[in-house]
């Protein structure tokens, strides 16, 4: 599956941190062209340029672990991935995947809860 991946940076957005944790996992998709990574201060200019269907959207002080990287290459563009905080499972990360053909700026509670979306919670991310 093809997945667009938006990091989105706030105000508070540490440039530095971003490449030492974003890089490692950019090049585990080096030469793979159906998943890309878009950084960007707001979260809409990212799902408007994303090129694919299924678009993964996390804060940029959030990185998945492996098994959300797996979770995230294998996405289906109908399904919305709620990542936890990794050792603190009752947190959500604050990163969840859309539709973009689908997504209509609904509210997350409102997104995940569609008959046609189905909800993956299952995942942890590391947050930074």
């Amino acid at each position: 599956m093809s997945v667009s991946v938006i990091i989105v940076m706030d105000k508070d957005a540490d440039k530095e941190m971003i490449k030492n944790f974003w890089t490692p996992v950019k090049l585990k998709y080096n030469g793979r062209p159906e998943v890309e990574f878009i950084i960007t201060g707001d979260m809409y200019d990212g799902i408007n340029r994303a090129k694919y269907n299924a678009v993964f959207i996390t804060p940029w002080n959030v990185v998945p672990t492996y098994k959300a990287l797996l979770a995230i290459e294998s996405l289906n563009a109908n399904q919305c991935l709620l990542p936890r905080i990794h050792g603190d499972e009752d947190k959500l990360a604050g990163a969840f995947s859309i539709n973009k053909n689908l997504y209509r700026r609904e509210s997350l509670k409102e997104w995940s809860s569609r008959k046609d979306i189905k909800v993956v919670e299952n995942i942890t991310m590391y947050k930074v």
